[in-house]
């Protein structure tokens, strides 16, 4: 059948085989890798990007000074220490009173409770003093190394001076549960007999 046609006819079929052939390749053999290119392109994208954002993140890190995070951690767990050392911390307010001239005259300690990440233990204490006296053991406790927060305070005028009932939170980690106001004998760990 090829030999009965005429040169040109030869020719133009030539031609449309051949680029029957081109569709044919672009179509089943160059788009389909064309097309995995540019997802390998825009894949390659993304992680330089996700690359790029690490890499500040690791030069933000770096950054970062240890030395003193640590110095502040240690102070935060001066404030915050594993151990509450309740009597350790009575013992101590109760010399800081005695130091200023006040009395301590009640000193009642509830049970620790949570307050999410630590526990906290509320004090009621009572002292008498001199006005001047209870503002310098105001001071010491907001000064005090621990973490102490005056919850509640109120003041009151008598013959024998100033009475200050104060409601103190001290924070802890955990508490040793063997505390002055669970011993035997007494109400008030302070009083003298």
């Amino acid at each position: 059948m090829l030999n009965n046609l005429s040169p040109q006819r030869r020719w133009l079929l030539a031609i449309v085989a051949v680029i029957l052939v081109n569709a044919l390749v672009w179509l089943y053999g160059l788009s389909p890798a064309l097309d995995k290119i540019k997802v390998a392109r825009d894949e390659l994208q993304t992680v330089e990007e996700q690359r790029d954002s690490l890499q500040q993140r690791l030069d933000q890190l770096n950054a970062i000074d240890i030395d003193a995070l640590q110095e502040e951690m240690e102070h935060c767990n001066i404030q915050v220490p594993e151990q509450g050392r309740l009597r350790e911390l009575i013992t101590e307010l109760e010399k800081v009173a005695q130091g200023l001239g006040l009395r301590v005259v009640e000193l009642t300690i509830q049970d620790p409770t949570d307050l999410e990440p630590y526990l906290v233990t509320p004090l009621s204490l009572e002292l008498i003093g001199q006005y001047s006296a209870l503002k310098k053991y105001i001071i010491a406790l907001e000064e005090h190394e621990r973490l102490l927060l005056v919850d509640n305070f109120s003041l009151e005028a008598e013959d024998s001076g100033i009475t200050i009932t104060m409601d103190i939170v001290v924070f802890a980690e955990d508490f040793d549960y063997i505390t002055p106001h669970q011993a035997p004998g007494r109400t008030n760990p302070f009083e003298v007999r």
